[in-house]
């Protein structure tokens, strides 16, 4: 559904967050920076989760300024990048570009 003007779109999302009648923005400004700091917190804890390089190997490719040791799998919490299986290769960035990984070196 598309309102006239552009921030009756994001009404409904504002009109959630308010619990009662009293101070209605200040509701709003709480509960959008409870959110953000959910979100903060949620980042900080799967960046806290460790990686793990499995699978050691010598067979590049390798970077400029990338050393061995190589290796073919990446595993963290969440995912499992495999160099060494086509399916597992490819991710998508923040900006939707694909990428494909080749080989995962250190700096």
């Amino acid at each position: 559904m598309d309102g006239t003007f552009p921030f009756e779109n994001f009404m409904p999302q504002l009109t959630e967050k308010v619990r009662k009648v009293a101070m209605p923005l200040q509701q709003v400004v709480r509960r959008t920076i409870e959110e953000r700091q959910l979100v903060t917190s949620e980042l900080s804890s799967t960046e806290k989760e460790e990686t793990k390089f499995l699978i050691e190997h010598s067979s590049g490719p390798l970077s400029l300024n990338c050393n061995s040791p190589e290796f073919k799998v990446m595993k963290t919490g969440e995912y499992c990048l495999n160099v060494s299986k086509i399916c597992d290769r490819f991710v998508e960035l923040n900006d939707e570009t694909i990428v494909e990984i080749k080989n995962f070196a250190t700096h």
